[in-house]
């Protein structure tokens, strides 16, 4: 059985593992409401979560390439994933 690697809720496109991602929880329920490529050009899409009073956290997900410390994250990364 073979995962499919999730959709991005910005552009509808696979996210490949070799891929930054961000994740977009609501950090009271821990529950996953989005999920992203780590590009910008993607996020649009979650400014419709951001509410008064809501709290919410974002993880960004380093491909394997990146190594454990992120010492070998690509230059093609934004600057908040490195």
């Amino acid at each position: 059985m073979s995962r499919k690697p999730p959709r991005c809720d910005g552009c509808n496109k696979r996210i490949r593992a070799n891929a930054h991602e961000l994740h977009l929880i609501d950090a009271l329920t821990g529950q996953q409401i989005g999920c992203y490529h780590g590009r910008p050009a993607c996020w649009e899409g979650m400014s419709k979560y951001f509410q008064t009073g809501r709290v919410l956290q974002m993880l960004v997900v380093h491909p394997d390439s990146c190594g454990p410390d992120q010492s070998d994250c690509d230059a093609g990364a934004p600057e908040w994933a490195a």
